[in-house]
């Protein structure tokens, strides 16, 4: 029963550390996923996970983040905005300082198109906005 539950409890370790979420990375390509990811937090509707993805989000007083989630629910209705969204190119002017700016085609309820820039901060393995 030992030489069973030995090789058993290795396979179930490694398993669970493969499926185990490292974060995002300093790339282009994650900082793109990133500001998708914010974006389709605003399109879902939800605000409070989008501004703890903003720069010091998490240490608002609770007055304030209670008013920036109205804010946002606000503008959210108005622009009708649609699911359909696309990351159309990321720069980074200088990835050594772990920042981003990446460039989203955002298409509204009225099947208009604009381009969105969102400003991005590498900090502990996670993108946030600034």
């Amino acid at each position: 029963m030992k030489k069973f539950l030995l090789p058993l409890s290795i396979a179930i370790v490694c398993t669970l550390a493969a499926c185990r979420h490292r974060g995002d990375t300093l790339s282009h390509a994650s900082a793109r996923k990133a500001a998708e990811r914010y974006m389709k937090m605003l399109i879902d509707g939800r605000y409070e996970d989008y501004i703890s993805g903003m720069v010091d989000g998490d240490s608002l007083p609770a007055d304030m983040r209670s008013q920036m989630v109205d804010l946002l629910a606000q503008f959210c209705q108005g622009q009708s905005l649609n699911k359909s969204m696309l990351a159309v190119s990321a720069t980074a002017d200088s990835i050594q300082d772990s920042t981003a700016y990446v460039y989203l085609d955002v298409t509204y309820g009225d099947s208009t198109t604009e381009q969105v820039g969102m400003q991005l901060v590498y900090i502990g393995e996670r993108w946030f906005m600034q």
